[in-house]
């Protein structure tokens, strides 16, 4: 084979690789974009804990009954645990409640959306007092219809409903 064929087959080579990385970059979403910050003083004091699927970094659809996915390409901006924390921190301060040294945890089974346009989210909130004792548990179920099709209504329709959900949490808990 002449140089010039050689030449030939290693460039188009190299633009059959580099036209397979361009698909590399997946698409980010957040849901605290706009969030006050004030919210992360506030949240000094709330955790979040994730069962393990949704903590890989992907969006989660639920594809069956029993079966969950993360999107490989469409990914969580921030750690999604990070994001759920602040918007819980928001909905403190809207309440005008206070943690005053407690803490909140949350337990989070279910945040995903699925082929059919619904979102599922299952959460867990317990309250503690500073000296770390149980003040009160709540455990909320949702099942929200997305507003229209995709990733990006996807997330608002969860970020809407953790919201909400928040807000009932805490009118229980205080």
């Amino acid at each position: 084979m002449g140089t010039c064929k050689m030449s030939a087959l290693a460039c188009a080579l190299g633009l059959m690789v580099a036209g397979c990385g361009s698909d590399i970059n997946p698409e980010r979403y957040s849901m605290v974009q706009g969030v006050k910050a004030a919210s992360l003083v506030q949240g000094a004091g709330v955790s979040v804990e994730l069962s393990p699927v949704l903590d890989e970094g992907g969006i989660v659809l639920q594809v069956s009954r029993n079966s969950l996915i993360g999107a490989k390409h469409h990914r969580w901006a921030e750690p999604l645990e990070m994001q759920l924390r602040i918007l819980c921190s928001e909905a403190l301060g809207r309440s005008g409640r206070s943690l005053r040294g407690g803490r909140l945890g949350i337990v989070v089974s279910r945040f995903q959306g699925s082929e059919s346009g619904q979102a599922y989210i299952s959460a867990v909130f317990t309250r503690y007092d500073k000296r770390g004792r149980e003040r009160g548990t709540v455990g909320l179920d949702r099942e929200l219809t997305q507003q229209g099709e995709g990733y990006t209504m996807l997330v608002d329709t969860l970020r809407e409903g953790f919201s909400r959900m928040c807000d009932e949490a805490i009118g229980q808990l205080w």
